[in-house]
């Protein structure tokens, strides 16, 4: 709790969905904050995809991050927080 880092590689479903104001927080200015999975897949259970695009949206709106998605494997945001 409250700490602070340089790069976050976000690979859970927590960190993506439960925690989406927490860990962006934790990105220091200049920080990345890396997400993955963001493209959907057939074994997504019902309902997942519109996690993704509900995250994916929202990361958009931030106006403390700067967002670049990557249609590549699996779907790839990189953010970079201002």
């Amino acid at each position: 709790a409250g700490g602070k880092f340089d790069y976050i590689f976000d690979d859970t479903w927590p960190g993506k969905y439960l925690l989406i104001d927490e860990v962006p927080a934790m990105v220091n200015s200049g920080g990345f904050y890396i997400v993955d999975d963001l493209v959907p897949q057939p074994i997504w259970p019902e309902g997942d995809e519109k996690k993704v695009m509900d995250f994916i949206a929202y990361m958009g709106s931030r106006d403390d991050f700067c967002v670049t998605k990557q249609d590549w494997a699996t779907g790839i945001m990189v953010a970079v927080k201002k």
